[in-house]
């Protein structure tokens, strides 16, 4: 089905916050440039602050999955198993477009990812899909990853600069099952992914 929005009930993020500056330090088992990588892919001007203490484990913990249970063996698994005991713990700190000071606690990235891989399930895509990306950065757009791979699907970002001849390119090769773009671009863009054969146009913004 053709869709406009990710709605908040089936599967969306509903956390309105702006780019954000992340404290993490994970675990042994996942590198700490890991975490820093995946915090400033997504996060515009983002400032690492270590500020957290993880002891090393012994073996990865795996975490099951609410979406599919291949999940529990993929990378999500591996991230969520360095999540702090205290899920209550600010992961990511925002502000809002008012200068409102805004705060994600982990099990805010947890939930939220949850309930966008509940979705991505629910459409029934084939094994090792992909889910292609053209949104700007933001901590919404880094729950999207999460939720992806804890799907069990593949995301493919697009460059936030890429016009139709270049988004048409990347579709037409990567063949994505899911297309996310920003409200602003999906009357181009889901033109684009509909004629190249994608089944499902999402949009992903600040509100």
């Amino acid at each position: 089905g053709r869709h406009r929005g990710l709605p908040g009930e089936a599967g969306a993020a509903v956390l309105r916050h702006a780019p954000a500056t992340p404290s993490c330090s994970p675990s042994f088992h996942v590198p700490r440039f890991l975490f820093f990588f995946l915090f400033s892919f997504f996060l515009s001007s983002a400032t690492i602050r270590p500020t957290m203490s993880f002891q090393p484990l012994a073996s990865p913990v795996p975490t099951p999955n609410p979406a599919t249970a291949a999940g529990s063996q993929n990378l999500y698994s591996t991230l969520r198993s360095a999540f702090p005991a205290d899920l209550d713990a600010t992961a990511v700190e925002a502000t809002a477009p008012d200068g409102t000071p805004l705060h994600y606690s982990w099990r805010d990235l947890d939930r939220a990812s949850a309930r966008m891989a509940n979705l991505l399930a629910s459409l029934a895509l084939p094994e090792g899909s992909r889910v292609a990306v053209q949104v700007e950065k933001s901590v919404e757009a880094m729950i999207l990853y999460l939720a992806t791979l804890r799907a069990g699907y593949v995301f493919l970002p697009l460059n936030t600069a890429y016009q139709s001849g270049e988004i048409e390119y990347f579709i037409g090769n990567a063949e994505p099952a899911v297309v996310v773009c920003t409200p602003a671009n999906f009357g181009w863009v889901s033109k684009i992914a509909f004629t190249a054969g994608t089944q499902h146009v999402f949009t992903l913004g600040e509100d």
